[in-house]
C-alpha cells in the first residue's frame, strides 16, 4: 500500500495529485481523500436459463479476511484503483487508463487473463461518487472516499461455452476468499449473502443481509444502478437488436457523476448501518426505550439527533425476548438526521 500511488480528483474528477494507497484510505481530521477507482462487472451468458427472465450471472468476489477495507465482505467482480506507478493507467481518453488497470487487478485477484477479457470488451458507461467508513470495525481509522468508474464486460460466449471456471479462474487469496455467478433476482433477494438464522423479521433479515456487501455495492444496488448496467449487458449480447442496444447505449451519459446517497450505502436507511446494540437489562417502572443518536462516521461528523419509541417489556423479560422486541421495532424508527447513528437500548 505504501508503494502504490492513487490518483487524487476532485469532485469533477480532475486530477489534484498523489497519494499512497494507504494514505487514501486513511481517516484523518474526519476527512478522506478523494481518488480515482473502478468497479469491473463481469457477466457471462446463463446457458441453463429457460425462464423469461435474464440470460446473464455476474460474477461476485468474497474479499480475503486479510484485507485491511471491507474484508470478508461480498462486492462485485473487482474494485480497485488506477495508478501513477504504471502510466498507461493515466490515459484518461475513453477511460483507457482505468480499463487497464481493470485488467491488471482481474489477473492479481482472480487470476482472468487478459486473453479472455481483453481491452476492447470492458465498457466504460458512468462514474459515481460515494463515501463509507470502513466495515466492520466500528472504530477503524480507515475509509473510502472514491469517483468510482464503472466497467461492464460480458465473457466472449466462446470462453462461457469452453473454459471451466477452475481455468478461467485461480483465485488469490490474499485478495479474494470465494467468488460466485449470480443471477439478478438472487442479487437482489440478498438470501444468498445470509449466514444468519436468527428468526428476525423480513425487513430486518434484508438489512442483516445488506450488511454482508460493500457499501458502494449496497448504493449502486439501491439507487437503481446496478438494474440499468444488468439491461446494457443484456442488450449488448443480443446481437439481432442491434438497433435496441444502440438505443440503451446512447442513453448512458459517460460525462455524468453520479452522487450515491447515505441512505442508499449504508445498509440501515435512516439508520446507522454500523449497528451497536447494548441491551442494558434494568428493570424498573420506566419502560425501556430505543434511543438512537448521531455519531461519528470515518467521513464526516454528525450533529445530535435522538429518537425513540417504547419497547414492549414486563418483568422477566429475557435478552432474547427484548431483543426480538427491539428488532421488530426498529423498521418504525424516523431519525430527524439521516447520517450515521448508534442505537442503544437503555431504561
Amino acid at each position: 500500500m505504501l508503494n502504490e500511488f492513487c490518483i487524487l480528483v476532485d469532485e469533477s474528477d480532475c486530477v489534484l495529485g498523489f497519494a499512497n494507497k494507504k494514505k487514501c484510505h486513511e481517516v484523518l481530521s474526519g476527512k478522506s481523500l478523494l481518488h480515482r477507482a473502478f468497479s469491473l462487472f463481469l457477466f457471462r451468458e446463463d446457458t441453463s436459463n429457460e425462464s423469461s427472465g435474464s440470460s446473464l450471472k455476474l460474477l461476485v468476489q468474497k474479499r480475503s479476511p486479510n484485507k485491511l477495507t471491507f474484508p470478508s465482505m461480498w462486492s462485485n467482480t473487482c474494485c480497485s484503483h488506477p495508478i501513477m506507478n504504471f502510466p498507461d493507467e493515466l490515459i484518461e481518453s475513453d477511460a483507457i487508463g482505468v480499463k487497464k488497470a481493470a485488467q491488471r487487478k482481474l489477473l492479481h485477484e482472480l487470476g482472468i487473463s487478459n486473453i479472455f477479457l481483453p481491452l476492447d470488451r470492458i465498457h466504460f458507461l458512468c462514474r459515481v461518487l460515494y463515501a463509507a467508513p470502513n466495515e466492520p470495525h466500528l472504530k477503524s481509522k480507515f475509509a473510502e472516499h472514491e469517483l468510482d468508474y464503472i466497467l461492464v464486460s460480458v465473457l466472449d460466449p466462446v470462453v462461457t461455452q469452453n473454459i471451466a471456471d477452475t481455468d478461467l479462474m485461480k483465485l488469490n487469496p490474499d485478495e479474494v476468499s470465494d467468488v460466485r455467478w449470480l443471477t439478478l433476482n438472487e442479487f437482489k433477494d440478498m438470501k444468498f449473502f445470509s449466514t444468519d438464522h436468527m428468526n428476525l423479521s423480513r425487513t430486518t433479515d434484508y438489512y442483516l443481509c445488506r450488511s454482508l456487501i460493500t457499501p458502494w455495492m449496497r448504493g449502486i444496488l439501491s439507487s437503481g444502478l446496478l438494474q440499468k448496467l444488468w439491461n446494457w449487458a443484456e442488450a449488448s449480447c443480443g446481437n439481432h437488436l442491434k438497433k435496441s442496444f444502440l438505443t440503451k447505449d446512447q442513453s448512458w451519459d459517460r460525462t455524468r457523476i453520479i452522487h450515491l446517497s447515505s441512505d442508499d450505502v449504508h445498509y440501515f436507511s435512516n439508520l446507522d448501518y454500523r449497528i451497536e446494540i447494548k441491551i442494558l437489562m434494568i428493570i424498573e417502572t420506566v419502560t425501556p426505550k430505543i434511543v438512537v443518536t448521531s455519531g461519528v462516521d470515518g467521513c464526516h461528523t454528525s450533529s445530535v439527533a435522538t429518537s425513540s419509541v417504547p419497547v414492549s417489556s414486563s418483568p422477566g423479560n429475557t435478552n432474547s425476548v427484548l431483543l426480538s422486541n427491539l428488532w421488530t421495532q426498529l423498521d418504525h424508527i424516523q431519525p430527524t438526521v439521516s447520517d450515521f447513528f448508534y442505537i442503544n437500548s437503555v431504561s
